[in-house]
């Protein structure tokens, strides 16, 4: 996810919200942001680890909010990627969702936009007028305990990661990547695994792989034959 810039660095609120989001909103708007999020609160445990949690039980399918915000032309820290060179920066507690490779949340993305708007100053455009056409919801895809982490799978909308790490989710050894690249990076098993949930720019791009793939392996397949 990348780096933010000096005046958006995260500082907490006693209950929790993140100051480096607040200070760009007003009064009203943080009310409203509050309320909305009435299922989540972020918790920090230290000054480098912050992670969202459930304030009640959540059930599959629930809508925990619209990762909507900022276009812009690069990633950082708490951008996901909608596609080649467009980014959304989030200003709610979302952006604090942690990954994980066996998460239970993830991006429900709306159908891809018409080809004439799949480009930066297009989509930004398209992203006013109609946001629900453009930026994903966060939904549960298990079931989530109150107090229970909640999180999501960042390879699911990141083709490469500006800044890879270490996975430290707990998940299985099977189903665990290990080190977080970016969906470039997964075996055709954890593609398979994971395209179910994948953006839309995500699977178009693994298409392609394979498709070159084929391609190759058909020239040598016919240079045996020869």
């Amino acid at each position: 996810m990348g780096t933010l810039a000096e005046d958006q660095i995260a500082v907490f609120h006693e209950d929790g919200y993140e100051l480096g989001v607040a200070n760009h909103l007003t009064g009203n708007q943080i009310g409203k942001f509050k309320k909305a999020f009435d299922e989540l609160e972020v918790v920090e445990r230290s000054a480098e680890y912050r992670f969202v949690r459930a304030t009640r039980d959540i059930h599959v399918g629930t809508v925990l909010g619209i990762f909507d915000g900022i276009i812009q032309p690069k990633c950082a820290r708490y951008t996901i990627c909608l596609g080649d060179n467009v980014h959304v920066m989030n200003q709610t507690p979302l952006v604090l969702i942690n990954h994980s490779c066996s998460p239970n949340t993830a991006l429900k993305w709306p159908a891809p936009p018409p080809h004439e708007s799949r480009n930066f100053s297009s989509l930004a455009a398209l992203a006013r007028a109609h946001p629900e056409q453009v930026f994903p919801r966060v939904v549960a895809i298990a079931p989530i305990s109150k107090g229970e982490e909640v999180t999501w799978n960042y390879l699911s909308s990141e083709w490469e990661l500006s800044c890879p790490f270490e996975c430290q989710c707990g998940s299985r050894r099977d189903l665990c990547v290990g080190k977080v690249l970016g969906a470039k990076h997964l075996t055709s098993a954890q593609k398979t695994r994971m395209s179910p949930y994948m953006a839309p720019h995500i699977l178009k791009r693994m298409a392609a792989c394979e498709s070159d793939t084929d391609h190759v392996d058909r020239y040598y397949d016919e240079l045996e034959l020869q």
